[in-house]
């Protein structure tokens, strides 16, 4: 009898670490987020950042993988983007304001990268809404997550939530896909981080899009590091500041071959160096044209 009850205690026993490590697996699956992988870390070290500044910058309490955010990257697609709505009456109306209200700054930063103030409005309107876009992801958390896909363990979570909500993804492209995205989003962290340590950016409180893109022009880190410009010159580049924003497109697109009497078809190509879209290079172009007029 006694050892019947030893027995059923056991099966139970066993039962409810089943349960437990079912419920466990579930969850990883369904969660929102899960912590930094050491592979990941192990990387950024060996990239030459310290151990002690990794530690510090991705200590749970402060970042994590974020699968929202990795899915949104992953179903994105340029190429099918709208851009229609920034050809409106309303939007174009919008433009000119807002180029008339700041015509000075405009036209010095023209006259300085020979970049017309049409096209730097244009890139502002389309990326930022001159502005006015809401950044509300952290982009230390976007590059972390995009990074992390290089563990085994967040690409099959990630490949299983696609799967659950019903996308017709075959892993060998899933795996191609995410290979490309992880090395990108790697060197962006790097790039974040060494930013940082620099203190030319906050990493920590610096929000952007779930892209990783922030500030009114909508830069990446490298560009942030290669391209920013500090026009008002009080010692450090800020995005969000317009004046250092316009200026920092026009030294972007002049570095990308912008100059005088370039013609149509020089300016779309230099234009497609900011992003590679095709509509978005065209909208770009319209919205410039009806602003000279």
């Amino acid at each position: 009898m006694m050892g019947k009850r030893c027995f059923m205690i056991l099966m139970l026993v066993l039962f409810c670490i089943l349960f437990l490590a079912d419920v466990e697996n579930t969850r990883a699956i369904y969660s929102g987020s899960s912590q930094v992988p050491k592979s990941l870390k192990q990387k950024l070290v060996q990239s030459g950042i310290s151990q002690t500044y990794v530690h510090r910058m991705l200590v749970s309490s402060r970042v994590s993988v974020d699968f929202g955010i990795i899915l949104k990257n992953l179903r994105h697609h340029e190429k099918k983007r709208d851009y229609k709505t920034f050809l409106s009456k309303d939007e174009l109306d919008r433009g000119r304001k807002f180029l008339s209200l700041h015509r000075t700054l405009f036209q010095n930063v023209e006259r300085r990268y020979r970049v017309p103030k049409e096209v730097l409005t244009a890139i502002l309107l389309v990326e930022s809404s001159l502005g006015e876009l809401r950044e509300k992801y952290r982009v230390l958390e976007v590059y972390v997550s995009l990074a992390s896909l290089m563990d085994h363990g967040i690409q099959e979570e990630t490949f299983q939530r696609m799967r659950m909500e019903g996308m017709d993804v075959q892993r060998i492209d899933f795996l191609h896909h995410i290979r490309r995205k992880t090395a990108w989003g790697l060197r962006q962290l790097i790039c974040l981080l060494r930013l940082d340590e620099e203190r030319k950016i906050d990493a920590i409180h610096l929000k952007g899009s779930w892209a990783g893109a922030f500030g009114i022009p909508q830069f990446i880190p490298t560009s942030f590091e290669r391209y920013g410009v500090d026009w008002d010159r009080d010692g450090q580049v800020k995005l969000n500041h317009l004046p250092d924003a316009v200026a920092s497109v026009a030294y972007y697109l002049k570095v990308n071959g912008w100059k005088d009497k370039l013609g149509i078809k020089g300016a779309r190509s230099v234009i497609r160096r900011y992003n590679h879209s095709t509509p978005y290079v065209e909208t770009i172009m319209e919205i410039s044209k009806k602003l000279q007029r």
